[in-house]
């Protein structure tokens, strides 16, 4: 028997907020859609940066490597954008997530995370998608630049290296990051929507899941979700 959201209220309530960390991922958790993935397709439809050698696009490359191998998917589509000016890529995920993201975003989250702050408990984002490509969502979400924590590269003079920053931000490198950034991964809360944020979710006195899919190239042997959440009594949102 799932546990439903309205029950997550309940049992926070129970728990000392006040000074607390809550951890969300932000594709297909605080929005029903991958910022990452929207960025690259706003960038082959206008044909911003040209795709590697024998891709049909940026996007393409990116789910192939990703079918190979998650986190290499991940540090290219953060490493796409190289040799430009950061204020340029911003703008263009600004642009893709007014056209694509805004409308996806779901208020039963934006609500929980609201109610968190409200109770004292600093909440952030831990993502795998690009922090430019993260920010335009978080920051309509109320989250201050400070507290998203993702992909991104080294910089020179401006501009977006090919050079991304380790760890990556999926799976147990969610871990290491708030290790780095908090100097510990004791959390509130811990919430996302895949096998790649369940090391997150265990860091949490309280897990949520929210629409629990599989991730980008989903390969046999992944844990069911369904199951992990009742075997480890976390709850579940389903939009």
């Amino acid at each position: 028997m799932f546990k439903p959201l309205a029950g997550l209220y309940e049992a926070l309530e129970g728990i000392e907020a006040q000074g607390r960390v809550a951890a969300f991922d932000a594709d297909g958790t605080l929005w029903a859609t991958d910022v990452s993935d929207d960025l690259l397709d706003w960038i082959d439809e206008r044909r911003l940066i040209e795709p590697p050698d024998g891709a049909a696009g940026c996007r393409a490359h990116a789910d192939a490597l990703c079918a190979k191998d998650r986190p290499t998917g991940y540090r290219y589509a953060t490493a796409a954008t190289e040799g430009r000016e950061l204020s340029e890529v911003l703008a263009w995920s600004e642009a893709s997530w007014t056209a694509r993201g805004a409308a996806r975003a779901h208020p039963e989250l934006l609500a929980l995370v609201r109610w968190l702050r409200a109770r004292g408990a600093r909440v952030v984002i831990v993502s795998a998608s690009p922090i430019w490509a993260v920010l335009p969502g978080a920051r309509a979400f109320g989250f201050e630049d400070r507290d998203v924590f993702a992909m991104d590269v080294e910089r020179e003079g401006g501009r977006l290296t090919g050079r991304v920053l380790e760890p990556t931000t999926a799976g147990q490198g969610k871990v290491e990051r708030l290790r780095t950034e908090l100097g510990h991964s004791e959390l509130l809360l811990g919430a996302g929507n895949t096998v790649d944020d369940l090391p997150m979710i265990r860091c949490g006195q309280l897990g949520l899941l929210v629409d629990p899919a599989a991730p980008h190239g989903s390969a046999k042997g992944l844990p069911d979700l369904n199951e992990v959440a009742q075997r480890e009594g976390f709850w579940v949102y389903r939009s």
